[in-house]
């Protein structure tokens, strides 16, 4: 396995949950006619869930109320399911879930 610097791959968490974060700050229509914006938010989705299996489980621990279960679940749903993703969970995630994940995240 290779090592990766913890620091790096939060601040990589980060980006990704601020471009989802903006994503998700516009109206819900808008979003759901734009294809662009929702592939977009299915690959932020998708490599925010794979950053997270590169921090070791001691920095997971420092944030036990975050869900990286079902990040990693959501993930493998977008990329197995990709054919059949419901835009109204896409669109809740990103409008509600993220920014919550943002805060409980932190600053760098």
């Amino acid at each position: 396995m290779s090592s990766y610097d913890a620091s790096v791959t939060l601040t990589e968490l980060r980006l990704f949950l601020g471009r989802l974060a903006e994503l998700g700050s516009q109206d819900r229509q808008a979003f759901l006619a734009s294809w662009r914006d929702q592939e977009a938010a299915q690959m932020l989705i998708t490599k925010l869930a794979e950053a997270t299996t590169r921090l070791p489980e001691a920095v997971l621990a420092t944030w036990p109320d975050m869900p990286w279960q079902q990040i990693r679940g959501m993930r493998n749903r977008l990329v197995h399911t990709y054919h059949a993703v419901d835009l109204d969970v896409l669109w809740e995630t990103v409008n509600r879930d993220v920014p919550q994940l943002l805060a409980a995240l932190g600053p760098p």
